[in-house]
């Protein structure tokens, strides 16, 4: 589909629409693995909020 027949885009970055959290966990989780910083998801579920 060419941009010229695109009349909405929508963006849900808290989840109303569809379940993203586990999405989340995992990019923030491959960060911190990359910057060797510890976190699981009891520390990820002390963020919510």
């Amino acid at each position: 589909m060419a941009a010229s027949h695109i009349q909405a885009v929508l963006f849900d970055l808290d989840g109303v629409i569809t379940d993203t959290a586990e999405y989340h966990y995992l990019a923030w989780k491959k960060l911190a693995d990359e910057l060797q910083i510890p976190f699981d998801r009891h520390f990820n579920e002390a963020l919510k909020g």
